[in-house]
């Protein structure tokens, strides 16, 4: 009989598929990899008898990395990236998987791939079938695509019977982003942790990285905090006034609602106390509704188990991710807010008929209250809303795995039930010239806030008024406020802010949330909001300071518009590379040129991070003072008359540390061994005799090379400050005649 591979994406998967499709008569073998075994059963695809085998991979099987000597940060120059060669590779972790798939692979006829459906999923797809076709040539014909959105019966039985095939413009798409991401990362991450290692010591080499996500994701958390520190508040009024009756309390907002200047404030207040008696002017009593929620998506699901659940988008999406492969929610990321009307809902709905906490108010609903769901609007049409595909109840899951699969029922079940109903009253009164309002809430029918507790909606009683009453209010007040800040964002607004600017995707925001927090650049407070650390703080400010906006979303909004066009047919995979490449060239100059701004900006800020190891030191390459030569701005000289380094002039009288000569450096220097012997300047202190590593600043260290005694004209006595033939302080006349004295003494 013909056999059918299957690849899914992880083993969890892989079992699912072999429990619906081989109805418990399944075989169990492994390859070289034990977490990841292969089932083989007999089955009947599309009316012809196959043997089935199938098996899994762990995510990506493969890597983008650069080729030697690229991959080394010390061989090469970081701007050298941009054209560096790129090759993909097996995983360092993943070769005994690919061993795995090619033992799966012999003998098959054809290949069905079962990885997750969206772009990321097609990528990793074609890295299977790139292993696959290595070891057996298979026509295209015969390499499928399975697509589900659920690890249901249903869903799983539908898929192998309609078998599509692979889109390469989406994987396409995910490797014009791996080559980017890789190729700026890399160059920024190498040029400002080299440079910052050398003019920031104190990091203590740390790894100082940028990615095209990260640095935007960092800089909204920056630009939120400088709006805090740079608000100036000030001062405004309003008029307040209160109405107490026997049937309640009415309190009326002042329809202008604010002044900032006290004076008009002041004479409108006047003329109402002066006027003493307020009257209705008029009653509007209207029905209100409360919207259910939309259908779920990713991002509105990250929000929600952030805000009402305290479980942090990462987090949030690791719980859904293992519920899914459960086989007890659908596929957890997802773009699309509404449902097609081929998914039969009501039978998901009296699913849960007989729960143990919600199974009353769903029958409820199967007696009249079923509403279908609202339309978001968006649709990446590879899979539904995220909702529950299996009825467990509070005893079956335990901790955050039942919080969360009780935040996806609910919301599923109130987003298929009607809105919430109800009247507003509005009170309308006049006074002195002027209108003031209140308004009051009467609930009719509360329907989806039943089964929906992260939603309020509550009553306000008003007391009964009559139009064209005249009353006298309880109080009229003059009130005296301050405008405030800002608060700092909470990942809810992080996520929100990032949807909108296109930083990441739905599968991707809550990972580069955690990388800026694991790598230092911004921290998460105990109630949950988000502020930069002073390295994160001083890195976009000192980026900003110089005229760039490598902090700003711009970049990666383009490139991600750019994948979509990629997985659209729109363009080609390389334009995208180019362009951005091209764009990026010109940003690294600048940056390259005025990093010195960004390290002084760090210092700055981060005050711990001041180093005084390097004031005084000279670099030999431009002469100037305060950074080393391998941390040097300009370019070295190869000619001793160049004037110039980057269009800025140069001190002629800029001397040479060999030989103490002026207007060249040591890298050009003429001359000799002896000249070097007798002539070498120290480039710490000037003084012509010794050199830096025998400086007398240095203190009473050894002198020599290496610190091995020795006798070599030039060197200076850290003792008596001659510059001599004895070799270092011990030998030194003016110790041994201190010495012989204190012999004379003892005796």
């Amino acid at each position: 009989m013909k056999v059918v591979l299957n690849v899914a994406e992880k083993p969890s998967v892989a079992k699912e598929i072999v429990k619906f499709l081989s109805k418990g008569n399944s075989r169990k073998s492994y390859g070289r990899s034990q977490y990841n075994p292969i089932f083989e059963f007999e089955y009947t695809l599309n009316n012809e008898d196959v043997i089935m085998r199938v098996t899994s991979v762990q995510g990506h099987v493969m890597t983008m990395e650069f080729s030697e000597p690229y991959n080394r940060w010390n061989q090469v120059t970081p701007d050298e990236l941009f054209e560096a060669p790129i090759m993909k590779i097996i995983s360092q972790d993943k070769h005994d998987i690919v061993d795995t798939i090619k033992q799966s692979a012999r003998g098959i006829k054809m290949l069905a791939l079962w990885l997750d459906c969206d772009r990321e999923g097609e990528n990793i797809a074609y890295e299977v079938v790139s292993i696959v076709t290595q070891e057996i040539p298979l026509p295209q014909s015969c390499i499928k695509r399975a697509h589900f959105s659920a690890l249901t019966k249903f869903d799983i039985e539908h898929a192998i019977q309609n078998l599509g095939t692979p889109q390469l413009e989406l994987s396409e798409a995910v490797e014009a982003r791996q080559e980017i991401d890789l190729r700026l990362g890399a160059i920024f991450t190498r040029l400002q942790t080299m440079r910052l290692r050398n003019e920031c010591p104190v990091l203590n080499g740390q790894l100082i990285s940028w990615g095209p996500c990260q640095f935007p994701t960092l800089g909204f958390v920056v630009e939120r905090h400088l709006d805090i520190e740079n608000f100036v508040s000030e001062k405004y009024w309003s008029i307040d006034m209160k109405v107490n009756r026997p049937g309640g309390k009415a309190e009326f907002t002042w329809e202008r609602k604010r002044l900032f200047d006290f004076l008009p404030v002041f004479v409108i207040y006047e003329m109402c106390l002066e006027y003493g008696k307020a009257q209705v002017i008029s009653i509007n009593k209207q029905s209100k509704s409360k919207w259910r929620p939309l259908p779920l998506s990713t991002i509105a699901y990250q929000k929600l188990a952030s805000t009402k659940l305290k479980i942090d988008s990462d987090t949030a999406m690791s719980i859904a991710e293992k519920l899914y492969q459960k086989g007890l929610v659908s596929y957890p990321r997802t773009e699309t807010d509404s449902f097609k009307s081929t998914i039969n809902l009501r039978q998901l709905v009296e699913m849960h008929n007989n729960h143990d906490t919600w199974g009353e108010y769903v029958q409820e609903m199967g007696n009249g209250s079923f509403q279908w769901p609202r339309n978001g609007g968006h649709d990446d049409n590879s899979h539904p809303p995220i909702h529950p595909v299996k009825c467990l109840n509070r005893s079956q899951l335990q901790g955050d795995e039942w919080r969360v699969y009780e935040l996806i029922s609910r919301h599923f079940l109130a987003s298929c039930s009607l809105d919430a109903k109800g009247f507003e009253t509005k009170v309308k009164a006049y006074m002195g010239g002027e209108i003031f309002e209140c308004k009051g809430l009467e609930i009719a029918e509360l329907n989806f806030l039943k089964v929906y507790p992260y939603q309020k909606w509550n009553e306000a009683d008003l007391p009964v008024f009559v139009e064209n009453e005249v009353f006298i209010p309880t109080s009229l007040m003059l009130e005296e406020h301050n405008t405030i800040p800002p608060n700092y964002l909470t990942e809810a607004d992080l996520i929100t802010i990032m949807d909108k600017s296109g930083i990441g995707t739905d599968a991707t925001i809550h990972q580069h949330i955690k990388t800026i927090q694991d790598r230092k650049y911004a921290e998460k407070t105990s109630n949950g909001l988000f502020k930069p650390t002073l390295l994160g703080l001083a890195l976009v400010v000192g980026y900003s300071n110089i005229g760039t906006l490598l902090h700003k979303p711009g970049l990666r909004a383009k490139m991600e518009k750019g994948m979509m066009d990629i997985a659209a047919k729109k363009i080609p995979k390389r334009q995208l590379i180019e362009e951005t490449l091209c764009e990026m060239k010109d940003v690294f100059t600048v940056v390259r040129q005025k990093f010195r701004t960004i390290s002084e900006n760090i210092k700055t800020i981060v005050p711990s991070l001041n180093d005084s190891r390097f004031n005084n030191t000279v670099c030999y390459k431009c002469g100037g003072e305060g950074h080393l030569a391998n941390a040097c701005d300009k370019q070295q000289i190869q000619n001793p008359q160049q004037t110039t380094f980057n269009n800025t002039n140069v001190n002629r009288e800029n001397k040479c540390f060999k030989c103490g000569g002026v207007g060249h450096f040591a890298n050009t220097c003429t001359g000799g061994k002896d000249m070097k012997e007798n002539s070498g300047t120290c480039f710490k202190c000037g003084q012509v005799g010794h050199y830096a590593n025998n400086c007398p600043g240095n203190g009473n260290r050894r002198q020599g090379n290496g610190g091995k005694q020795g006798n070599k004209t030039g060197k200076t006595c850290a003792l008596c400050g001659v510059i001599g033939r004895h070799p270092n302080s011990s030998n030194c006349a003016k110790k041994t005649k201190k010495r012989k004295k204190n012999q004379v003494t003892d005796s």
